[in-house]
């Protein structure tokens, strides 16, 4: 999955430290993850560090959901749609978009209106249609399709564009400054969501909310040195649950 693709998947999924139940009900941990690299399923009461997150969401993404894009497919496709699947993928399970309608349909090169009913309607959870898989389903779709940038949630503040050349070519890396992150408003509006921690509910510096904030910033910065990636998806990330 490429970087560009990896910040929609985080702007969507988001990042939570402790176990929770996910709009289906399934114990969920770190960037939407409902099981560990090992196949054990998350559980409640888990927790995981922020680098953990990252690494567990990359290292699924690789080894599963994006192999299991690959397998299943028949044509080839560009970097972009690769991504797209590969969230729509994440999302639903590898078995359910192999079985799928869309991926048929993508196979054997229907019209673009086919696809678009098709992957629309991955967009209901336990009978009800639900909001968020409305916009989630509608930005994959145009990230899909278009080779221009598109907009995500607030939660990614990196641009979405899709790559130039087909997947059987080499894709290209991000490349950057260590220190651009400076210059990003990304971090900044991490490093002022950790001083919000710090001042708790009621706007009083106390020693525990300070402490949470100093884990915030720590962990933003731990989590990108061992990712080696720009700071600005894991404070975009950091966003989405502050």
């Amino acid at each position: 999955m490429t970087t560009k693709g990896m910040d929609l998947l985080i702007a969507w999924e988001g990042l939570r430290l402790n176990a929770y139940l996910d709009s289906s009900g399934t114990p969920t941990i770190g960037i939407g993850s409902t099981f560990y690299e090992n196949g054990q399923r998350v559980q409640m009461g888990d927790n995981i560090t922020s680098e953990e997150a990252i690494r567990l969401c990359k290292s699924l993404v690789d080894s599963v959901f994006e192999k299991g894009v690959r397998d299943n497919l028949r044509v080839e496709l560009y970097p972009n749609q690769i991504d797209a699947l590969t969230s729509l993928c994440y999302n639903i399970g590898v078995e359910a978009l192999k079985n799928s309608t869309v991926l048929r349909l993508i196979n054997s090169g229907a019209p673009r209106a086919d696809v678009e009913k098709a992957w629309r309607m991955w967009r209901m959870s336990k009978g009800e249609v639900l909001q968020g898989l409305v916009n989630r389903r509608e930005a994959e779709l145009e990230y899909y399709y278009s080779h221009e940038p598109v907009i995500v949630p607030v939660a990614a503040a990196s641009k979405i564009e899709s790559a130039e050349e087909p997947v059987s070519q080499l894709e290209s890396q991000t490349q950057g400054s260590k220190l651009d992150f400076l210059y990003s408003p990304s971090f900044w509006s991490m490093f002022i969501g950790a001083i919000a921690l710090m001042m708790g509910d009621d706007g009083v510096f106390t020693m525990p909310e300070i402490y949470k904030g100093l884990v915030t910033l720590s962990g933003g910065f731990t989590a990108v040195y061992l990712a080696d990636k720009n700071l600005k998806r894991f404070a975009d990330a950091i966003k989405s649950r502050i």
